[in-house]
């Protein structure tokens, strides 16, 4: 970062959206705020992502990065993060658009409110349920790390300052699990929530979203949960904040890892949820886990996948 740079980098990441990422690219192009630099990077294209970047790549606030083929959510993330040079940074989603304003209105709580706050949050709209996308959360308000895992939950948007992801990445191991970075962030972060909806998610159109690729197999989801032991501050976090989420979770990875018969690592979560001293309702379910054979618990998911499907 130098005095010369833009205050915010603000971050695209794409990967065949080339019918739907111009409109992000130009919600971001439109800011009455000014002082910003946009990174285009393309997380492998195979579409026509090259062709819509050729028509920004000359502009004197626009960066961009093509890699050559797609490495995941996580990873293309991590190298959105790698290239910030401003003092702050946001993301808009590849199907996103953020209000014309929403960087004015980001930074004049900085500016203008308390010059001492690292990061700004602000609600969404959430397209296909013409609703906001951000729950728990009803008034402006100055936001601790308990507020954000006991209250919040959905999608919210903002900006950070890059100082607070110095030294932290997503975990590539672990796709869908962005709290993991998040919760690391918050921590230390002096966070400010704006009750508006400063940004659109566009979830009402066909195919998945760049960010929500995880492959429902079982394997998948047991070798998730075995990673996520990686990430102990995590879970200090949700016991200490959100109990609730905190045994779902432990049960979930007690099913799933029993199904797989990685009976040690199932065995580790059964500890971690006693340890808890849980209620009378979740010691039941974990000791159904524990008496069913991994066959029928296999069946189990199986069928709970058919019936959400149906």
């Amino acid at each position: 970062m130098t005095e010369s740079s833009p205050r915010i980098t603000v971050f695209i990441l794409t990967y065949n959206r080339a019918n739907l990422v111009e409109r992000s690219i130009k919600s971001v192009l439109a800011q009455t705020f000014k002082d910003y630099e946009l990174v285009l990077i393309d997380n492998g294209s195979t579409d026509e992502t090259q062709k819509v970047f050729d028509r920004y790549r000359d502009l004197p606030n626009v960066r961009t990065f093509r890699i050559e083929e797609n490495i995941g959510f996580a990873r293309g993330y991590n190298f959105c993060l790698d290239q910030i040079q401003c003092e702050w940074f946001c993301n808009v989603g590849d199907d996103d658009t953020i209000t014309p304003d929403a960087l004015e209105v980001l930074f004049g709580i900085v500016d203008d409110f308390d010059p001492t706050i690292t990061a700004v949050s602000s609600n969404g709209w959430d397209s296909a349920t013409n609703a906001a996308s951000g729950i728990g959360l009803f008034a402006d308000q100055y936001l601790s790390p308990k507020d954000i895992v006991a209250n919040c939950d959905g999608d919210f948007w903002g900006m950070t300052k890059s100082e607070l992801i110095e030294g932290k990445r997503l975990n590539p191991d672990i796709p869908g699990m962005e709290n993991t970075l998040w919760y690391k962030v918050d921590a230390e972060a002096k966070r400010y929530y704006i009750h508006k909806h400063l940004i659109t998610y566009y979830t009402d159109h066909s195919g998945p979203r760049e960010t929500a690729k995880q492959n429902a197999d079982l394997k998948i989801k047991a070798k998730l949960y075995k990673e996520l032991l990686t990430e102990p501050f995590f879970w200090e976090v949700l016991k200490k904040y959100n109990t609730s989420q905190f045994r779902t979770r432990c049960l979930k990875a007690m099913h799933y890892l029993k199904a797989v018969r990685d009976y040690d690592t199932s065995k580790v979560y059964q500890k971690m949820l006693r340890e808890d001293r849980p209620g009378l309702k979740d010691r039941v379910h974990a000791s159904i886990i524990r008496f069913l054979s991994p066959t029928i618990l296999t069946k189990l998911v199986f069928w709970k996948q058919r019936l959400k499907a149906s």
